[in-house]
């Protein structure tokens, strides 16, 4: 079998293997320890809310017709500068219909270090001896990437923009992100949207519900490190 053939098998066994193990389970949590703390503190006076759904309220009332605005004044009231289109939608972006489960986004990876790389190839180098660095490096590239589930998300009628854009790490396979394995796939670099909510304040009138703002972190990239 010829070097270029095996590095190939390598390669799309790999891939193959990792479509077919990869399930939500193997998603880490969408915000890091130190956002979620950071979305509590600048969210004091919201009902309480759950790490894993921070924006899913319940026991709160529908919201009435009269408080839907036009487009226009609801983005007076969200601020121009907070509306994010790359993050934020106000209906349904054809990309939530054509990729329901969302998709799957590999990081652009520059300045590959051949020896770096050589090293963490550990035994599978022995196989690879002769084969092109370059070749070597597009390898290790796929092996030890840590992609992000893109996924837009809608938070229904008590939030404004509804729709968000959130991300996820995911370890491929449910296995390691380094050679030798001890690493996986976590949340590196996060960005804040701001949204309307349709708050009621407890044990006050309709009259003192109204839209508020709120930040909400969301996580954009991902990196192999020891958990």
């Amino acid at each position: 079998m010829s070097k270029r053939l095996l590095s190939w098998l390598i390669v799309t066994s790999f891939l193959s293997i990792a479509k077919s193990t990869l399930h939500y389970s193997d998603i880490n949590q969408t915000l890091s320890e130190t956002a979620w703390h950071l979305f509590r503190s600048r969210n004091r006076n919201t009902p309480s809310m759950s790490k894993e759904h921070p924006l899913l309220f319940e026991g709160l009332p529908s919201v009435p017709p009269r408080a839907f605005l036009s487009t226009r004044e609801m983005l007076f009231i969200l601020g121009p500068r907070f509306f994010n289109p790359n993050l934020l939608a106000i209906s349904q972006p054809q990309e939530s219909i054509f990729y329901p489960q969302g998709q799957l986004i590999f990081p652009k990876q520059k300045g590959i270090h051949l020896r770096g790389v050589k090293e963490r190839l550990g035994a599978l180098r022995l196989h690879l001896r002769g084969i092109p660095e370059r070749r070597i490096g597009r390898i290790s590239t796929v092996l030890t990437a840590c992609p992000i589930l893109f996924k837009w998300r809608d938070y229904g009628e008590q939030y404004w923009p509804r729709w968000v854009k959130e991300g996820q790490c995911v370890n491929l396979g449910g296995t390691s992100c380094s050679l030798p394995p001890g690493m996986f796939c976590v949340g590196y670099e996060e960005t804040t949207v701001v949204l309307l909510r349709y708050v009621c304040p407890p044990y006050r009138d309709e009259t003192a519900c109204n839209w508020y703002r709120m930040q909400k972190p969301i996580l954009i990239s991902c990196k192999c490190a020891c958990r």
